[in-house]
């Protein structure tokens, strides 16, 4: 995980979880996502409490007890169960009223509210000055399977978390750009993430049903009309081939759309629907298929796809900007909703193998670099960090003010030693550089500033001029600087830390503050480069650290790259 140095000062965060269905589960993308911010924040010092549904038995497991401490955890994560009626209708609403209602009571620093549908509740925690965060994963209202009811309801949620929450998140750009259209309110962007996967080799999926290496194609979601598994059916039907479509997931909330798809592959023996798979299973599905397939007409940001691109696979996606927006030009993609080309696709790829295979070369490591949990983490400790008053850090723009602690930086002995030109330099010569850069838009310069309550590595307190802060931001100081130097959308990295605030994790922490800020200027930056002397061992762990690749080594330095969308 990475430094807990990058969290804010005060003491541990208690924060709540409110919207998911049960964790852990795969029941969904929310409880995938809840459950791993979890784990992570726990990692990083953090007390995180999920509020589970009852009645979502599916591979139920057992909770444990810790001594000293009340109620049921797993992995350190606490699980509280709201009692919620069986009525789909009512689930949600009880469910987001009850758990509310008692978080309200808990002494969180954050609620944590996920979907639109239990954001309906959020405006309950602000009567009694409990901050509160918002995470759209998608517009549910726009999902087929609400009636009239439903997706007003649904849509009365996002206008409260847009109004009411102290901040608000989404996943894709699209939603970023809706929020601001529709509510003016600029969303923060914040991506799942994923990790990097252990292949299986085939086993329990040969067993069940005959399955080999590349003898199938498959998608992985919820049953529900809004995945478009009708048009993959009804497509696949129309091609050439003995490969096998493999359907894994189970129906949403009425078995009505998996009777229909059903009832359409009835006459293609080549169709096998698995019904709802996970672990071991789930991992040779993804392992050993020759395609992967998400047809769906909405989306929010699909984990599925995220995981069977870092399985390596060859993806074949519609075109909504939710899906083309995480795989640009590493995955095929066809027209929502347009079987034709879905089937002319899908045939051209069983007839040449070899395109199957180019995009499979780049998917695991494209997937693995753009999208971390790491990165999602962190960012939401940002989050957490600025609604409760507790951020620690945080990146400004450059001004003429810094003339004289970037010269000072600049000519810290351990930078000239780590620089590729070694040679300290005359103030007149770095002011003339400087005032230059501060005018070129190809290069941008950031200073890094560390609230000064945490003081310095040494235990003092350096001076923060008004012009060094922002607003109420001036109990900050600055602590380093990062700068790009931007050419075709590349960005080279040139980075370094006060002497005083070294040791304490601040590297990787601007670093990824830059990857905010690129994202949050949006900066017409699509990769970002450094390169490293072969002595400086701090900035080479860095990078790693930060999702970086190798991409070069000599005998003079080594290159990193990273590609950030």
């Amino acid at each position: 995980m990475h430094d807990k140095n990058s969290r804010g000062s005060g003491g541990k965060l208690h924060i709540a979880m409110i919207g998911h269905k049960r964790v852990p589960s795969r029941e969904g993308g929310v409880e995938i996502v809840v459950w791993e911010l979890a784990r992570h924040l726990l990692s990083d010092g953090y007390d995180v409490d999920c509020y589970n549904r009852s009645g979502y038995h599916v591979n139920r497991r057992s909770y444990e007890r810790i001594a000293g401490r009340p109620g049921v955890y797993d992995e350190g994560v606490r699980i509280i169960t709201v009692p919620t009626p069986e009525d789909r209708r009512l689930n949600a609403f009880v469910y987001s009223f009850l758990a509310t209602l008692k978080a309200i009571f808990c002494h969180y620093d954050v609620i944590h509210y996920h979907a639109e549908g239990p954001c309906l509740m959020l405006w309950l925690p602000k009567l009694f000055g409990i901050r509160t965060v918002a995470t759209i994963h998608g517009l549910d209202w726009q999902r087929s399977k609400w009636g009239n009811f439903a997706s007003r309801m649904l849509r009365k949620g996002e206008a409260i978390a847009a109004k009411d929450a102290d901040e608000l998140i989404v996943l894709s750009r699209n939603m970023q750009q809706y929020f601001e259209k529709e509510y003016g309110r600029k969303p923060v962007y914040i991506p799942n993430g994923i990790d990097r996967p252990a292949h299986r080799k085939i086993d329990l999926i040969g067993k069940g049903w005959g399955l080999t290496k590349d003898g199938y194609i498959m998608t992985l979601s919820r049953i529900v009309p809004e995945k478009g598994i009708h048009y993959l059916i009804e497509a696949f039907r129309q091609v050439q081939t003995d490969k096998k479509l493999v359907i894994v997931g189970a129906s949403g909330s009425t078995d009505e759309y998996l009777a229909e798809l059903q009832e359409m592959a009835k006459e293609d023996s080549r169709i096998i629907f698995t019904g709802f798979k996970e672990g071991q299973y789930k991992e040779e599905f993804l392992s050993n298929a020759y395609l992967f397939l998400l047809p769906s007409d909405v989306e929010g940001m699909s984990i599925s796809l995220l995981e069977a691109m870092s399985y390596g696979n060859c993806c074949v996606v519609s075109d909504i900007e939710e899906n083309t927006e995480v795989v640009e030009d590493r995955a095929v993609v066809f027209q929502k909703g347009d079987v034709e080309d879905l089937r002319d696709k899908l045939q051209d790829l069983f007839d040449h193998p070899e395109k199957v295979d180019a995009y499979r070369s780049t998917a695991a490591d494209y997937i693995c670099t753009k999208y971390s949990w790491e990165a999602t983490t962190r960012a939401t400790e940002a989050v957490y960090d600025d609604v409760t008053g507790r951020r620690s850090t945080y990146l400004r723009r450059a001004t003429p003010e810094d003339t004289r602690i970037l010269f000072d930086w600049r000519n810290d002995p351990v930078v000239r030693a780590n620089s590729f030109h070694h040679e300290s330099i005359e103030y007149e010569q770095h002011e003339q550089w400087y005032a230059k850069l501060l005018q070129d838009p190809s290069r941008v310069q950031y200073i890094l500033m560390v609230k000064n309550s945490a003081g310095s590595k040494s235990g003092e307190v350096l001076p923060c001029t008004p012009d060094q802060s922002r607003g109420d931001m001036k109990e900050y100081i600055p602590a380093g600087q990062i700068r790009l130097n931007i050419e075709d959308g590349e960005a080279e990295i040139g980075y370094s830390i006060d002497t005083a605030f070294r040791g304490q994790g601040l590297g990787s922490r601007i670093i990824a503050l830059a990857e905010e800020q690129i994202r949050e200027e949006e900066l017409p930056i699509h990769t970002l480069v450094a390169r490293v002397l072969p002595g400086n061992t701090a900035s080479h762990k860095v990078f790693l650290a930060n999702g970086f690749q190798v991409s070069k080594e000599t005998t003079e330095y080594t290159e990193y790259r990273k590609e950030i969308g």
